[in-house]
């Protein structure tokens, strides 16, 4: 109605001019107004026409939930449609709602119109895998959406006919694609190995009981736990050397700045448990976070930030003067955080040891991965041109944990 009575102004406006022109001497004048009267009826009229056609398809924003976001050709993704939010307001109520799912986009609906706003689907190719589900309201009006999976390719780097486990890998930063992690083949203690991926031979690199590697950014040296303190191994001449050590306290959980010149690790400094940075040119460390809820630490690829995690949070602090520069909460976090080489994810390792976590720090988007076919996944870290994620499991029909990879998207 209300656009009824704007057209009927508009044409009552164009027949006023009309008449007024009529007075006017210079009838070429006349003419060249009655053309350009023309021509603003027809933009209004366009313009109401799009805006009516807008009124009757309206684009609303369909949420999606997908679980995981990243998995195998053995997963079985969980599609969900959350809610609608059409003109600003969000629809949670789907009652006068039914849904139909084209599960690879071919314009072929795998399903008739459903009450049920979830489905599961597997599929046996990799790559991106999109999906498209449409909406029918009481009105009979279609809403449309597209969503992507990823079904990512598992690797084996190590295989493990002892009987014990392979465990925390850590990937050389150098480019050098070798790979860290502990084994205890022949006794109850660990030691540290190195191989190189792919089609390497393990090899060890201590002699002594070791735990949690952590190369050195040049790719010489490999941190690692040993008798409450952090030592170091030349990977070239087999010395080892005790780098940080505190008589009563146990220095735990450090992580190598990419310039190589600080470790950043959860200790004793200035009296109190915090987070503190080891120096290493000059073998001082101090205390840099004032905080002991922190579990795990990782450094930003441009050196000047470090996240930290701690229970459902991970914040973000100036990796020079320890001050807050962003948090995120209700967090699922796991074992060992990891920064992506190309500064956009920070992965939040495996939660309760089956989905692995990672938060775009840019915009807070979370993703989910998960390595079906694969069991008791654990401690994962970035390759070093961040194509790969690195982490312990156990294959279904094996008996003891190796190194696996998962590949990541490059057009996620």
């Amino acid at each position: 109605m209300i656009k009824i009575i704007r057209i009927l102004i508009i044409m009552l406006l164009m027949f006023t001019c009309h008449r007024k022109s009529l007075s006017w001497k210079n009838n070429k004048s006349i003419l060249e107004k009655y053309f350009q009267l023309q021509w603003i009826f027809l933009i209004v009229f366009l313009g109401f026409a799009c805006d009516d056609k807008k009124e009757k398809n309206p684009e609303p924003e369909i949420i999606i939930s997908v679980l995981p976001d990243i998995g195998t050709t053995e997963t079985v993704f969980e599609f969900t449609v959350e809610n609608i939010i059409i003109d600003d307001d969000t629809i949670k109520d789907y009652s006068t709602f039914q849904v139909r799912w084209d599960l690879d986009n071919d314009g072929i609906w795998e399903t008739g119109w459903l009450d049920t706003f979830s489905i599961f689907n597997s599929y046996n190719a990799q790559g991106k895998q999109v999906i498209r589900t449409e909406l029918l309201d009481q009105n009979e009006i279609i809403y449309t959406a597209t969503y992507g999976v990823f079904v990512r390719e598992i690797i084996q780097i190590t295989e493990n006919t002892s009987t014990s486990s392979q465990m925390n890998p850590d990937w050389c930063p150098d480019g050098s694609n070798r790979i860290a992690f502990e084994w205890r083949p022949e006794s109850d203690e660990h030691r540290i190995y190195v191989i190189q991926y792919p089609n390497g031979t393990p090899e060890p690199v201590t002699s002594e009981p070791a735990h949690f590697s952590e190369w050195s950014p040049d790719g010489e040296f490999i941190l690692f736990e040993r008798n409450r303190g952090q030592w170091v191994v030349n990977i070239v001449t087999g010395t080892e050397e005790e780098l940080i050590a505190q008589e009563y306290h146990v220095v735990s959980k450090p992580r190598w700045s990419p310039d190589g010149s600080r470790i950043v690790f959860k200790g004793v400094c200035n009296d109190e448990e915090s987070i503190c940075v080891y120096d290493v040119n000059d073998s001082s460390y101090s205390s840099l976070i004032a905080d002991n809820n922190y579990r795990y630490f990782c450094w930003s690829p441009a050196n000047d930030l470090i996240a930290a995690s701690g229970g459902t949070n991970l914040d973000i602090y100036n990796s020079y003067s320890g001050s807050l520069l962003s948090s995120f909460s209700l967090l699922n976090i796991g074992s060992k955080i990891d920064w992506s080489p190309d500064g956009n994810w920070i992965s939040l390792g495996f939660f309760q040891g089956e989905i692995l976590y990672l938060i775009n720090v840019n915009n807070g988007r979370i993703l989910t991965l998960k390595p079906d076919g694969i069991e008791y996944p654990w401690y994962a870290g970035w390759s070093s041109d961040g194509s790969s994620i690195a982490f312990e499991g156990k294959h279904e029909n094996a008996s003891q944990l190796t190194i696996w990879a998962i590949t990541f998207p490059d057009d996620i």
